[in-house]
């Protein structure tokens, strides 16, 4: 992401809040994550390169075939380092309504209607350098501070109420002003993390755990090619390594269901480049990717042919054809001739669903310049639309050539969850994770998740 000279003086005043845990807070962090130095303190756990007590093939290697069974997990729901999870089953995949918002957080924090509109919040931005006009001072031992989350302070309250809203907040780390692969760049504060994999996989997964957050975001808008835009960079093969081993050990280190990705600029993501040949080979550690269509060459409103081409690259080489898991980059007033206002946006997202129906959603920059939600409401109500057309083409569980059984009574659907169909062919389980899903006729204000399972059916 990028941000204006203007809106990055105001880091100069950022002040570090750290939320006063309380003793039992710390004990619980303490167990849910064994660290280690060599060897675990339970002997049938290995401990990982990146310096984590688990069990399987990402802690152990070839694990021994008399090794012991892994531990049974606590139904406490808190976070562990553990194997990521299996794939979900077909009728689960499905996120094609993400509107994900970054948020500064030296900037306003967004308001609750803001906030009804959005699934993800992607707090902008965990760095290690200190602001300063012409250029940052980096921390050239590469160590990363507890980011504020908006407003310049901690807001744990408000990590919490929008948690409890459902909303996934994701940690950002880095920016333009770690460094930038355009003229006039000179910050170069990732060099100096360059080499120190181990040690940014383990500050960022404290920080996550420390905050209670979703996940992570990797924004790298810098070099990683020798000699990149005629730079004379000569650290490629070590950002290469950087870029695969971070995104390797976060999803190895995060705790089961956080959530990775990366955002990166346009030109970047073309077959051929360093980075996108490194984000295909670590494809299957990310949970979705979101390419920058702001921060390079196509304009997705005047030139949509380029876009669309540009998506499906990504989608057919890095995700199978899945295109659920590429979400679509927008920016709103901080991107010269590359901004698009919320009807714009919402046009783009519209012809892209008819290729598309089951995209990723939509993702932009920046949460401070959706005044009123005049942005995201549009685009809410178009991604809404989109997603009923993905699940009315969504295959469903029972095989093709079998029988549909009759509607049960809605009484007896309202027993339970377990019961409980969408239109026929979504659970309970399926409908709560559609967050920005919105429902129509009489119920078109409402969202899914409020009328699952009570009102069973009514969204139809």
């Amino acid at each position: 992401m990028r941000f204006s000279s203007v809106t990055t003086s105001l880091f100069a005043a950022v002040v570090l809040f750290l939320p006063d845990f309380s003793v039992s807070d710390n004990l619980r962090r303490q167990l849910s994550q064994s660290t280690c130095s060599g060897e675990c303190p339970d002997p049938s756990m290995c401990c990982s390169k990146y310096g984590y007590c688990g069990n399987g093939a990402a802690y152990c290697g070839e694990i021994p075939v008399n090794s012991p069974a892994p531990p049974v997990e606590s139904p406490v729901q808190v976070p562990i380092v553990v194997n990521p999870s299996p794939p979900t089953p077909i009728e689960e995949q499905y996120e094609d309504s993400r509107l994900i918002a970054y948020v500064g957080n030296w900037q306003s924090c967004p308001s609750d209607e803001q906030m009804a509109q959005y699934t993800h919040i992607v707090i902008a931005f965990a760095v290690s350098y200190t602001w300063s006009p012409g250029k940052n001072i980096c921390n050239k031992q590469c160590e990363i501070a507890t980011p504020t989350v908006c407003g310049n302070a901690a807001r744990p309250d408000l990590i919490q109420k929008w948690k409890n809203a459902g909303k996934k907040i994701i940690l950002s780390f880095g920016g333009a002003g770690m460094g930038g692969s355009w003229s006039g760049s000179n910050n170069d504060c990732w060099d100096y993390c360059f080499g120190r994999e181990a040690q940014v996989v383990n500050r960022l997964t404290t920080i996550v755990n420390e905050m209670e957050l979703d996940g992570v975001d990797i924004d790298y808008e810098y070099f990683y090619e020798d000699n990149q835009n005629g730079s004379g960079f000569t650290k490629g093969a070590e950002a290469q390594k950087f870029l695969k081993e971070i995104t390797t050990g976060l999803r190895e280190s995060m705790a089961v269901g956080s959530e990775l990705t990366h955002a990166p600029m346009e030109p970047d993501m073309v077959p051929g480049k360093a980075y996108f040949n490194v984000l295909k080979e670590v494809a299957s550690s990310l949970d979705f990717l979101m390419p920058q269509y702001y921060n390079g060459f196509v304009r997705a409103n005047t030139n949509f042919a380029g876009a669309l081409s540009h998506f499906t690259t990504i989608t057919n080489q890095m995700f199978g054809g899945d295109a659920s898991k590429t979400v679509f980059g927008f920016c709103i007033s901080d991107c010269g001739s590359f901004n698009l206002n919320g009807s714009q946006s919402a046009s783009v997202m519209t012809r892209l669903a008819k290729t598309y129906p089951c995209n990723g959603g939509a993702f932009f920059w920046v949460a401070n310049d959706d005044n009123n939600g005049a942005w995201s409401i549009p685009v809410s109500s178009q991604l809404a639309l989109d997603s009923d057309e993905c699940l009315a083409i969504s295959p469903v569980s029972n095989p093709a050539n079998a029988p549909t059984p009759a509607p049960q009574k809605q009484q007896e659907d309202c027993k339970d969850e377990k019961t409980f169909r969408y239109k026929g062919k979504k659970k309970c389980k399926w409908v709560g994770k559609k967050i920005g899903q919105r429902c129509s006729k009489k119920w078109k204000k409402k969202r899914l998740s409020h009328h699952c399972p009570k009102t069973c059916g009514v969204c139809e």
